[in-house]
């Protein structure tokens, strides 16, 4: 009776060894290499290309806070209430997403409330922005747009 539990029992551990085995190729086997790369690595860099109008345009776009974001740096206001902020954006896959971001100059006489999304096609960068801004004279909306390549 020893025999026959102690052989039951290696029977089940080598079926359990096997169908581990298995796993672990399969896994192994889907595994891309490079596949640890940031997700927002293809994002970085300078794209040169045009806005909505056909004018040349560059589009600065550097590292974020982790591998899944970017900051498009930017500036609201004129003259001494000028004022730098990055525009933060989450990357999935090739698409990049800009959710609802508030920023005010730095005397606090302009807000834009900005959003908006892209893109990523090889070295090939599309945007669509839009900024609403409140200022003393009122509240306008501006859509811009940005295609360029690295």
């Amino acid at each position: 009776m020893t025999q026959e539990i102690n052989s039951s029992f290696v029977g089940r551990t080598m079926v359990l060894t096997a169908i581990l085995f298995f796993m672990v190729a399969a896994h192994w086997s889907c595994t891309k290499p490079g596949d640890s790369t940031p997700a927002n690595q293809k994002f970085i860099g300078t794209f040169n290309g045009n806005d909505c109008n056909g004018n040349p345009a560059t589009v600065m776009i550097i590292s974020g806070g982790n591998n899944n974001t970017v900051f498009l740096p930017s500036n609201l206001g004129a003259g001494s209430c000028n004022k730098g902020f990055n525009l933060v954006g989450t990357v999935s896959g090739n698409n990049l997403t800009f959710s609802s971001q508030v920023f005010t100059d730095a005397c606090g006489t302009v807000t834009a409330t900005i959003s908006g999304g892209g893109s990523i096609s090889g070295n090939t960068i599309s945007m669509n922005l839009t900024n609403v801004e409140v200022a003393s004279g009122g509240t306008q909306t501006v859509s811009n747009c940005f295609t360029g390549t690295k």
